[in-house]
């Protein structure tokens, strides 16, 4: 386990796990992401790119 001088984890790294390389209208949901941390941990968060974004405010309801 390393930590700095604050006892506070920091980000070592982080890769998304989904593709987002696509301007496809049909693609509408998030983009996860993995980000890991010098304490060893793992963290997941969710995104999302203007065009899927869009995509998704513009789906019929």
């Amino acid at each position: 386990m390393v930590k700095d001088s604050n006892s506070r984890s920091r980000l070592l790294n982080w890769h998304f796990d989904d593709e987002i390389g696509t301007d496809n209208p049909k693609e509408w949901n998030w983009i996860e992401i993995t980000m890991h941390f010098t304490d060893g941990s793992k963290r997941w968060s969710i995104l999302y790119t203007p065009e899927r974004l869009l995509n998704n405010l513009s789906r019929p309801k």
